[in-house]
């Protein structure tokens, strides 16, 4: 685990410090402690009776193991004489249900102070059952799919001398997919939303919440940012907009798992023939099981890539340009 990072510059003055602290503790009755018990048993003597030893030992242990986590991150950046030293500090607090970091403080020499806290699916008391799509997709996180990891919502608060409030935040609305092809229903995004504090009421604030009749409950102040519009049955993003934007479309090869198209300004086109002169389209073709083979950008520049025997990229070629980008070599085969 790194400890503490240094950065000089060429003349080898002291630019930057970052140091870390991590928790590793392993006392019973902890979040973090875990022991796995085991039994070692031992024979005293070779002398087998009928199919049993005649004398053993039997011995109970405990490996003990536990999860080192960073709780503390204190940056100092200094001048260009490597003196005067900004300090920025955060601290990291974790749930010790799903382990997710739930929020972060952060202050710094300067006197700014500001709080993040993090919502995720483990996070919402469920006394009901879900009755909209956004409930139900949580609970399907949470229960069915173990998807701890997905960010619901994220708050930025501030207690710095100059303002004392909320600043932002980013609601993320998710949705269960129905499957057509026997494969696992995906979840997927359905609509990102960021917060803006009220003009009026600043310091006004509801967390998202499942409300006593199952409805997904979120702060008024919420505007929608990006539309996640069309997804295929495999989860593949089809086609997606920012609010008051145009669409950005998606395609896909090789039995749904690879990208073949992407067209900027275009609805989704499932015979993946785009047209028009206010279109940017990029098309990807690939080598089977090895890499991706060539890239047409919108311009209809081509770039191609080579590999060798080992599948290893040794060689992308602009095509227009006639020219070697890159090269690769290796020394270890």
């Amino acid at each position: 685990m790194v400890k503490e990072c240094i950065v000089y510059d060429s003349s080898s003055i002291l630019q930057s410090r970052e140091k870390y602290r991590y928790h590793f503790n392993t006392e019973q009755g902890n979040i973090n402690y875990h022991a796995i018990r085991a039994v070692k048993i031992g024979t005293q003597t070779d002398l087998i009776v009928e199919g049993w030893f005649n004398d053993f030992s039997v011995e109970q242990y405990e490996v003990f193991s536990g999860w080192r986590y960073n709780y503390l991150k204190v940056t100092e950046k200094y001048d260009e004489n490597g003196l005067n030293p900004i300090i920025d500090s955060v601290r990291y607090g974790y749930s010790p249900s799903h382990l997710q970091v739930t929020k972060m403080d952060q202050w710094n020499s300067n006197g700014d102070q500001f709080c993040t806290t993090y919502k995720y699916p483990s996070d919402f008391d469920f006394s009901v059952q879900p009755t909209d799509q956004f409930a139900e997709a949580i609970v399907k996180m949470r229960d069915e799919y173990h998807m701890h990891d997905r960010l619901i919502e994220q708050h930025v608060t501030s207690k710095s001398f100059g303002y004392v409030g909320n600043l932002s935040g980013k609601l993320n609305l998710y949705r269960y997919l129905e499957s057509q092809n026997n494969s696992e229903p995906p979840i997927v995004l359905k609509r990102e939303l960021e917060y803006f504090p009220g003009l009026n009421s600043p310091n006004l604030f509801s967390e998202s919440t499942i409300s006593s009749n199952g409805e997904f409950e979120y702060d008024g102040n919420y505007l929608p940012r990006i539309h996640y519009d069309l997804y295929d049955s495999y989860g593949n993003l089809l086609q997606y907009h920012k609010e008051g934007d145009i669409s950005v479309s998606f395609n896909y090869g090789f039995n749904n798992s690879l990208l073949i198209t992407h067209a900027i300004n275009a609805t989704y086109d499932p015979t993946n023939t785009y047209s028009g002169n206010s279109l940017q389209v990029t098309r990807y073709d690939y080598y089977p099981l090895i890499g991706v083979k060539t890239i047409t950008d919108p311009r209809n520049v081509k770039t191609k890539y080579f590999y060798d025997d080992l599948g290893r990229l040794k060689l992308r070629f602009i095509v227009i340009m006639r020219t070697c980008e890159k090269k690769y070599r290796y020394l270890y085969s």
